[in-house]
């Protein structure tokens, strides 16, 4: 191993204990719709340095399925990180797991990418790791969306019945359809 290769190593390593703290710290630290959501984003980013420490550890070195292997050690670990947190009064999800597990995939194909010399291996496994980056990150990248989408019809605050505009209604306890939306807004507005 390479004195370059470990300087690396420790960059992903503190890059990975930064990241580790920030999800196991109780409470969040922006508020807002698109503050949850770039922090969700944390938990792609989290499987990603995940992926990438544990390819470069020695003990998948010679491992038969490889990839697979340290794919399924990341999303374990990328689980207990959920279970940690509902004691400490996070917001554990499942989606916030896939996101994890869709991030280390991505690296995965990044990583194949860059350790095949076949072209179009090369390229099937980067077009793989862009379409997992993107679903991990189509959250984050489905609220900005909704977002730009709202500033460009102000005044109006909220469409309810576009499924962008819906993305800033949180219901709580209660059930709620498209229908039910149309009807009221056409109630609002002959008012």
């Amino acid at each position: 191993m390479t004195s370059q290769h470990r300087i690396s190593q420790h960059w992903l390593l503190a890059l990975f204990l930064l990241l580790l703290t920030a999800a196991l710290l109780p409470g969040r630290f922006l508020e807002g719709f698109l503050a949850t959501r770039i922090q969700d984003a944390g938990h792609v980013v989290l499987g990603i340095v995940a992926a990438a420490l544990l390819f470069g550890t020695t003990v998948f070195l010679h491992a038969k399925y490889r990839p697979l292997r340290v794919w399924a050690v990341a999303a374990l670990f990328l689980l207990v990180i959920e279970v940690i947190q509902i004691p400490l009064q996070r917001d554990a999800s499942w989606l916030d797991l896939l996101l994890g597990m869709g991030g280390a995939a991505a690296m995965l194909f990044f990583i194949a990418a860059a350790r095949t010399v076949r072209s179009a291996r090369k390229r099937n496994y980067r077009v793989l790791g862009v379409l997992f980056l993107l679903l991990a990150l189509s959250p984050l990248l489905f609220s900005t969306v909704a977002y730009v989408a709202r500033n460009a019809r102000f005044p109006v605050l909220a469409d309810f019945s576009s499924p962008l505009g819906r993305v800033f209604l949180r219901p709580h306890g209660v059930d709620y359809s498209h229908e039910q939306f149309v009807i009221e807004e056409e109630r609002f507005s002959a008012r």
